[in-house]
């Protein structure tokens, strides 16, 4: 954490560890003051191993655990989240999967959302992945 200056805000970066996180150089999220800014989340476990090869409601139920695992780490919680988006791998196919998981996730809270149709993501077999802007500043 650090902040310097007289306006200085709260600035706090997250990791997990995984080893892309060294490797490429990011944040699983960064807050800044009262906003989070989650990166995408993956369908993966605490080894970095894809989770739910070839099924699509797994996948997407992993995708969401992990996206709660960054809520509680700051602790935030789901009716926070203003935004989400979503990447999937032929969309057309696999958003039923990722829209159920996203509304089983968030209930009655609805954030603002996208969705994106994409060719490949970063782990071999992986369908989803899901960021989310988070508003702690909200009750």
């Amino acid at each position: 954490m650090s902040s310097t200056g007289r306006n200085a805000r709260r600035v706090e970066r997250l990791g997990f560890g995984m080893p892309w996180e060294e490797s490429h150089g990011y944040s699983q999220a960064f807050r800044v003051g009262d906003e989070i800014r989650i990166s995408g989340q993956m369908p993966h476990d605490d080894a970095g191993e894809l989770v739910g090869a070839g099924d699509p409601e797994a996948q997407a139920a992993a995708v969401f655990a992990n996206l709660d695992r960054v809520l509680r780490s700051y602790g935030a919680s789901r009716t926070q989240v203003v935004e989400t988006k979503i990447y999937a791998v032929d969309l057309a196919a696999n958003f039923g999967a990722i829209s159920r998981a996203h509304h089983a996730f968030f209930g009655d809270h609805w954030p603002a959302s996208s969705a994106f149709g994409v060719t490949e993501l970063v782990l071999p077999g992986q369908l989803y992945e899901v960021t989310a802007t988070v508003r702690t500043d909200l009750v």
